[in-house]
């Protein structure tokens, strides 16, 4: 009489197929997943990147990591694998060269990172694409330099002084009388006043003209900064001091005119009475 036997045959199994990103940033973490339960995750480089024992792998450097999900039964070992890419945070670097540049004059910055945009906070001074700083006007401009990728953004940033370069507009009286004196103004501070001929004298630091010889005398007003040096200018006519004799009829009726004159020009007319005459 023949022996019967049950033989069990176990599958060789599967270790199934590992889904999930292939990518995870520098401090990030991102999960892996597989539809064959039972399963053991490893990282075959855990300076890279680790997994935990539900398939959450945690990016620690830049690289990459080969993954494995490992079966186990009777039969043997089976093992599905991927490879996870560990991106960097971004790094935006040291903004390098001048912390200044005057106004309409341009300076060069740069960054030993590559692939950032160039930024400026405000219209003080412009930045193109390759960092070259345009100084518009007077004041401070801060300079970015942004780098971005799929793990965020980073930005540098520096502080441009824009010099100014002007002596603004000279303003006052335009004329003035021998042995008198007028002050000229300018909006720009630190600048030299000067006069160009003896016509007139004018005070260096204060812009008081005081008049001298008849004639016109163009007074100066000269800025120099880390720039250079600008000069404003303006002319002013002086005029001689003696008064001269009147000349026309001294009589004249109720309601009529008369006119009277005065070699001497430059001068004001006005009457000591206005209830009884006028004069233009």
């Amino acid at each position: 009489m023949a022996t019967l036997v049950v033989v069990t045959v176990n599958a060789g199994g599967s270790a199934g197929s590992i889904s999930g990103s292939g990518t995870v940033c520098v401090g990030a973490a991102d999960a892996l997943s597989n539809a064959i339960a039972g399963g053991t995750w490893s990282s075959a480089n855990t300076a890279v990147g680790t997994i935990s024992t539900y398939g959450v792998v945690a990016g620690l450097t830049q690289g990459t990591a080969t993954i494995s999900y490992t079966m186990t039964n009777s039969c043997g070992t089976l093992a599905a694998t991927t490879v996870v890419t560990v991106n960097p945070l971004p790094a935006a670097g040291a903004i390098t060269g001048s912390a200044s540049v005057c106004a309409g004059s341009s300076i060069a910055l740069t960054d030993a990172i590559a692939g950032g945009v160039w930024s400026s906070s405000n219209g003080n001074a412009t930045v193109d694409g390759s960092g070259n700083v345009a100084g518009a006007v007077g004041g401070f401009s801060t300079i970015s330099y942004t780098v971005t990728n799929g793990c965020g953004s980073a930005r540098a940033a520096t502080v441009v002084t824009v010099n100014a370069f002007t002596a603004g507009t000279i303003g006052g009286a335009s004329s003035v009388t021998a042995g008198l004196s007028i002050t000229l103004t300018d909006a720009v501070a630190g600048g030299v006043w000067s006069a160009s001929n003896s016509n007139a004298t004018v005070i260096p630091a204060t812009g008081v003209v005081t008049g001298a010889l008849a004639g016109t005398v163009t007074i100066s007003y000269t800025v120099t900064n880390g720039c250079g040096s600008i000069t404003a200018t303006y002319v002013i006519t002086v005029n001689a001091s003696g008064v001269g004799g009147l000349s026309g009829t001294e009589a004249v009726c109720v309601l009529s005119t008369t006119s009277l004159s005065d070699a001497t020009p430059g001068g004001t007319w006005h009457s000591s009475n206005s209830f009884v005459a006028t004069v233009g």
